[in-house]
């Protein structure tokens, strides 16, 4: 996982989080999904972005 704070996010803010499947692919026993995820404030500004893989069994 890779996280990186883009912008200070403050009590009483509004923020919106979206992520996207980057993909998904079988790996053995089990099925591996790549993301990236956004947290998003009220003016449309990243205040947070990442990338993930996770690895279900």
């Amino acid at each position: 996982m890779k996280i990186r704070f883009r912008a200070p996010v403050f009590p009483g803010e509004t923020v919106r989080a979206s992520g996207t499947v980057r993909s998904v692919r079988q790996i053995e026993d089990a099925t591996e999904v790549a993301v990236s995820v956004q947290v998003t404030k009220a003016n449309d500004e990243a205040a947070i972005t990442g990338d993930a893989r996770v690895r279900i069994e």
